[in-house]
């Protein structure tokens, strides 16, 4: 059921609404490998470092490679020219609290948090620092971009109070966006919000919302749901995504495919329209908190749970048209490529690489693999590189189809 109100008149009951779970089969398959192609790894080249580069993502921006390096004690962000394989400039962050985490590159911006703790951002350009967010709250999930904009969610140390702020890319300047009503009874959570035009162009934001008790896990209760919200806080609509009785906590983000919403928690993927609030569809997926999803060409790629099942859904549906678990490592800074009909993706914050025929979900054999394993590869369109690296090396590679 959906709901249109104002958020300033939701009463307390909203809890007890009542959550109805259409349960979907969802087999699981077992790892086929593609026979009819294979793939190597070719056209290699390193560029070898004095520093320690951490075992993070990196990020590319035009024809530079960017990441994080340990130099004498010092943090440092390096930036490799792909063209001439040398080092173009470096920046000391040092002074900042601690080391950065995954890397987003926004425009000519690079924005990193840091241990969920601290917001940076950085004129690529310009080769300065826009500004730093500190706080006693935490950051739970990715941040968000529209409009020279980043988006994101702060939460206080006890859940009263979730938040969610915006930083001008230009200027710096912080403003405070949205704040969920306290309420002594329930704490509180929010994502970073997706932020989209209604049909009249005005702004809204979309946000999971959780809502919990804070008994002993016999008792622990939370709701969680999705709402939309304007730029003034009222609440356009909202709809219970799940009730649990477990301590599952979201840290990813829904995504937009087309005019609609994908959004996960535990085992429910769903599809809202961004407008209306009504839902399209509902699939059950393998359990997880933790999630990352990517829409292309009106499919949804997933990677669930901590044994990293893999998943291709019809975005229109929600038929899931293939999955496979493959029992990889959790890595903690992790993204997969969609190349060539295909994802690419490391078995852990250093692994191996590894393929899946995007159509078929069959493992995709892939010679001449790195040693001592990799970070996650960025696809470098200009030269059709991936560009990755180790401890001690920046690597390019290209993947090859071999019959």
């Amino acid at each position: 059921m959906c709901y249109q109100t104002n958020f300033n008149f939701i009463p307390v009951k909203i809890l007890l609404l009542l959550f109805v779970t259409v349960l979907f089969s969802c087999s699981k398959n077992k790892i086929e490998v593609a026979t009819e192609t294979k793939y190597e790894i070719s056209a290699k080249w390193e560029i070898a470092v004095k520093d320690r580069l951490k075992p993070t993502d990196g990020a590319i921006y035009n024809n530079e490679y960017l990441v994080f390096s340990e130099q004498d004690g010092k943090r440092i962000i390096k930036s490799y020219n792909l063209l001439n394989k040398k080092l173009l400039w470096e920046y000391d962050f040092t002074s900042l609290s601690s080391w950065g985490s995954k890397m987003d590159i926004y425009k000519q911006y690079l924005v990193f948090s840091h241990e969920g703790r601290q917001i940076s951002a950085f004129d690529l350009n310009k080769k300065e620092l826009i500004n730093t967010i500190t706080s006693d709250a935490y950051i739970y999930t990715p941040s968000t971009y529209y409009n020279d904009k980043v988006y994101f969610s702060f939460q206080d140390h006890y859940d009263t109070k979730a938040t969610i702020k915006s930083m001008n890319m230009e200027d710096g300047i912080i403003n405070e966006v949205y704040e969920w009503p306290f309420n002594k009874e329930l704490f509180n959570r929010l994502t970073s919000p997706i932020v989209v035009k209604d049909i009249n162009n005005n702004i809204n934001f979309i946000m999971l919302l959780q809502l919990f008790n804070r008994e002993k896990e016999e008792n622990f209760y939370s709701e969680t749901f999705l709402i939309n919200v304007n730029e003034e806080g009222s609440l356009n609509w909202i709809d219970t995504l799940a009730a649990s009785g477990r301590k599952i906590f979201f840290n990813k983000l829904p995504v937009l495919n087309n005019n609609n919403v994908i959004v996960n928690y535990s085992e429910i993927l769903a599809s809202y329209n961004v407008n209306t609030g009504s839902k399209n569809w509902t699939t059950m997926v393998p359990y997880s908190p933790y999630i990352e999803l990517i829409s292309k060409n009106n499919h949804i790629y997933g990677e669930f749970g901590p044994d990293r099942n893999y998943a291709k859904i019809n975005g229109e549906t929600g038929e899931i048209i293939w999955d496979i678990r493959i029992f990889l490592r959790q890595p903690t800074f992790k993204d997969f490529e969609l190349f060539e009909n295909h994802m690419v993706v490391v078995s852990n914050n250093m692994g191996s690489l590894n393929m899946f025929n995007n159509t078929s979900g069959k493992y995709v054999a892939v010679e001449n693999r790195t040693e001592s394993g990799i970070a996650n590869p960025k696809f470098y369109a200009k030269d059709t590189l991936f560009i990755t690296h180790q401890y001690n090396k920046i690597i390019g590679f290209k993947l090859n189809a071999v019959n």
